[in-house]
């Protein structure tokens, strides 16, 4: 009896030992059903016993997860932001919109709206629609209440945008998002063919969604095929496939090319932009640049500090990884610099090895093996989101490293566009075409159903307040 006593008492603090290890993630309330989604609740507690067992054993990682890194500079403006998660999405052609633990509401029935974009402050949508008949797309807005539609660009205002049209079809909306803290939806445009291809226009421009007003930020060329806007909102990075530039929010003050570099080979018909990560204080980005044919054995990344104000540029690691697959959605940098996500071939057809590292490729630790789909670093670049395939369909992993993996989410069909809506919180799309769910995953305590979406176009969204 007394040995039986004593190893239950040793069993005991064996149990709070591990629990003293635990990570501790916050959790926010959801903002919809209280109830979670049956079959995909999160067994949290058992998880984290697994991973710090793993941590324990293999490779011990921190006891608390550290602060986060402001994402703006003390002297940056209040701006009016979304006071609920508000989510705009696409379904069967229209524009819906759930706000806080509001039902779904239809806010357009044209049956054409393809991408739409919501204003920080929750009050705007834009979309584009594409009309199958015709051939044809507009760029238009609407009011959060399903008011006030309005044409913002037809198809011959986009056709008469420079330069000349030549021997495509019509010019496009590209790349959209909308400036903080205002209600100006900043895009570029690229041309359409009979044929496949992706020509951008590389420009910049700007439409008051309020009033109509269409202002050139940056002429064709000038702009880059991408644009990344500085935390205190002053700045824009511009990317390019072959350079890094900054430019002033008005379009003045332009420095073309901080930072060159050989374009990536992608082995199809389009040009491929690096994204970039800026510095909290707006002072510099950082870039993970991939080598330039990124398909061969032994590919490798470069990474650089590029300084906004065109001074000399810092070149910190070179790693042995693929950062090209990785970024195709989300950048590998970590939100506050100090860490890196890449990619390994695992030398198994449609497996790969998810690395984590510090900034500059110190300590290097091999996360996961896995047929996954990179999703991105958490706002307080503890976390990294990643989808795995398995034989049963799919999980929506969170990795942080020190600790072993946990699914946020499971589904027998397909999970896509995970993005976090903050530090314990995604939305994604659990479903199959023409089918879709739109969930949300809150950690450490299950998934939601928020709304239902189908059609020929495939549904996505977008959400306001951003993190």
């Amino acid at each position: 009896m007394r040995a039986k006593a004593l190893l239950v008492t040793v069993l005991t603090l064996i149990l709070a030992m591990l629990a003293c290890d635990l990570p501790t993630i916050p959790t926010e309330s959801p903002v919809s059903t209280p109830t979670p989604d049956e079959g995909t609740e999160v067994d949290y507690v058992a998880t984290n016993v697994a991973a710090t067992l793993t941590a324990i054993a293999f490779t011990p990682g921190p006891t608390s997860p550290p602060e986060a890194t402001p994402t703006a500079t003390a002297t940056t403006p209040v701006c009016a932001t979304a006071s609920v998660l508000t989510v705009a999405y696409t379904n069967n052609g229209n524009v819906w919109l759930v706000e806080g633990s509001n039902p779904p509401l239809q806010l357009t029935s044209g049956g054409t709206a393809e991408r739409v974009v919501v204003s920080g402050d929750g009050q705007k949508v834009a979309f584009t629609t594409w009309d199958q008949p015709t051939q044809t797309t507009e760029l238009r807005v609407v009011n959060s209440d399903g008011s006030g539609e309005m044409v913002l660009l037809s198809q011959a205002d986009q056709d008469a945008l420079p330069p000349s049209l030549g021997s495509a079809l019509h010019h496009t909306v590209h790349r959209m998002r909308f400036m903080p803290c205002t209600q100006d939806l900043l895009f570029n445009t690229r041309s359409v063919y009979e044929g496949p291809g992706l020509d951008t226009k590389n420009n910049l421009l700007s439409v008051d969604v309020n009033t109509g007003i269409l202002t050139t930020i940056l002429a064709p060329g000038d702009a880059g095929i991408d644009f990344f806007i500085s935390p205190d909102r002053t700045r824009f990075a511009l990317s390019f496939p072959e350079r890094i530039g900054f430019v002033d929010n008005d379009g003045s003050n332009l420095l073309p090319s901080v930072h060159t570099f050989t374009p990536v080979i992608t082995y199809s018909e389009f040009m491929w932009n690096p994204p970039v990560q800026w510095e909290p204080d707006s002072s510099a980005v950082m870039l993970a640049m991939p080598s330039d044919d990124p398909f061969m054995p032994g590919a490798y990344g470069d990474i650089w500090h590029i300084p906004a104000d065109g001074s000399a540029v810092t070149h910190l690691a070179t790693i042995v990884a693929d950062f090209y697959q990785i970024q195709y959605r989300e950048i590998t940098i970590s939100p506050d610099l100090s860490m890196l996500a890449y990619l390994r071939d695992s030398g198994t057809i449609n497996v790969e090895e998810i690395y984590f590292a510090n900034i500059d490729g110190s300590g290097e630790t091999l996360y996961d093996t896995a047929d996954l789909q990179p999703q991105g670093w958490s706002p307080d670049s503890i976390n990294y989101a990643y989808i795995v395939t398995t034989m049963g369909g799919r999980e929506l992993r969170i990795g942080r490293p020190g600790y072993g993996p946990f699914n946020a989410a499971t589904s027998s069909n397909a999970i896509r566009d995970a993005n976090w809506v903050d530090n314990t919180r995604l939305l994604y799309f659990d479903g199959s075409n023409p089918n879709w769910d739109l969930k949300l995953a809150v950690l450490g305590t299950g998934t939601y159903t928020l709304a239902s979406a189908s059609g020929a176009l495939i549904p996505n969204y977008d959400f306001a307040p951003k993190p």
